[in-house]
């Protein structure tokens, strides 16, 4: 049986949208993604890989902080062209 995400929470953060979700694993823990999505496309999936030693707040406030780290070095960056993101 296919086990699913849970969306746990939803924030914006600027333009951006992060969506937290969880999954669990084969054994005791849960495994943790945040997307970061722009204009209703997900730009970036991070996720937490210390999941099962972490707690819901833990891992969601960890993931919070490397979405917006990714998105503040992604908006820093020059941009050249007409380059864009490629589907994920």
């Amino acid at each position: 049986m296919e086990e699913r995400h849970t969306d746990v929470l939803t924030e914006r953060f600027g333009e951006w949208q992060l969506v937290f979700a969880r999954q669990p694993t084969d054994g005791e823990g849960q495994s943790w993604t945040v997307q970061v999505e722009l204009g209703g496309h997900t730009r970036a999936r991070l996720s937490l890989s210390n999941a099962a030693t972490a707690g819901e707040s833990e891992s969601i406030a960890t993931l919070r902080e490397k979405a917006r780290r990714w998105v503040v070095d992604y908006e820093s960056r020059a941009h050249s062209g007409d380059t864009d993101f490629g589907s994920l």
